[in-house]
């Protein structure tokens, strides 16, 4: 995901503002590694780039797809799991098995670029799945039914191993795919379109406020985030908006979800710490 640089408005009801930044971190980014065992530190979140932030499952604790590899969140701690990938498009299907694309480190026995990976073991070893030295997906997304990526086009998948090209927005910026079903809403420079088919035919969402980052907690529920900070909520599938809150910073990376008790949960990957924000 992009990198906006927000206001300076205070942050929202932090639920758990993790204090990640206080892992010891490196002076610059970590020679590549071999596979390994979570370590229970190491890089602090200013020492890296985020590219996605998300839970592991519903209840499942939060992970980073970052620069350096895949990080889970732990108290105050970030431990590295599994191979030093540049993890670029990101996605989580259950609390083991998550999708990615990137670029491999050195002594990762993976493609350049690695086209469409998978982890069934919560990211401790990878596999190809396709468009293995093809495809470099920054921008990923999938449900039950179909997997979304945009590695300059964007392409839409039933299997993960053939692909069909979509109609491409200009200037797009972010991809959210629907819980259910082939319908993507997506930013882009001039505003948000929504895709009933996968990303086949488009329109615009006028009703929409401009937005850089954007994910569906749920159904019928839609957050996004303006280049200004601004949180925009929609609960009836992008009809309607709603100002809720505002951010300060700059964020790398954002996700939402419905919490087993009906909240909305926004995850927030900054420049410095990584927060759970509940939202009205």
């Amino acid at each position: 995901m992009r990198s906006p640089t927000f206001g300076s408005a205070p942050v929202p009801r932090a639920l758990a503002a993790l204090s990640v930044v206080l892992v010891a971190g490196c002076g610059g980014t970590p020679e590549p590694s071999a596979p390994q065992e979570p370590t229970g530190s190491g890089l602090a979140i200013a020492d890296t780039h985020v590219h996605a932030i998300e839970r592991a499952g519903p209840s499942g604790g939060i992970v980073l797809a970052t620069h350096d590899g895949l990080w889970t969140v732990d108290g105050d701690q970030l431990s590295q799991v599994g191979p030093q990938i540049d993890l670029m498009g990101f996605a989580v299907l259950n609390e083991s098995t998550y999708l990615a694309s990137g670029h491999p480190g050195a002594g990762v026995d993976l493609a350049e670029p690695v086209g469409l990976i998978e982890t069934t073991d919560a990211g401790q070893t990878w596999s190809a799945l396709s468009r293995e030295g093809e495809s470099d997906f920054h921008l990923l997304d999938v449900n039950d039914t179909v997997t979304v990526g945009f590695d300059g086009t964007l392409r839409s998948s039933t299997d993960g191993q053939t692909w069909q090209d979509g109609a491409t927005p200009e200037d797009l910026i972010d991809v959210a795919l629907r819980p259910a079903g082939a319908e993507l809403l997506v930013s882009t420079a001039s505003g948000v379109q929504r895709s009933p088919d996968g990303g086949n035919r488009w329109e615009p969402v006028p009703s929409a406020p401009p937005l850089v980052l954007l994910d569906w907690a749920d159904q019928d529920t839609v957050v996004g985030i303006s280049d200004t900070g601004a949180v925009h909520v929609s609960t009836d599938g992008g009809a309607t908006w709603q100002e809720s809150e505002q951010l300060d910073s700059a964020i790398q990376a954002m996700s939402t979800q419905r919490t087993p008790e009906g909240d909305i949960e926004l995850l927030i990957a900054g420049e410095n710490d990584v927060q759970a924000v509940m939202i009205d």
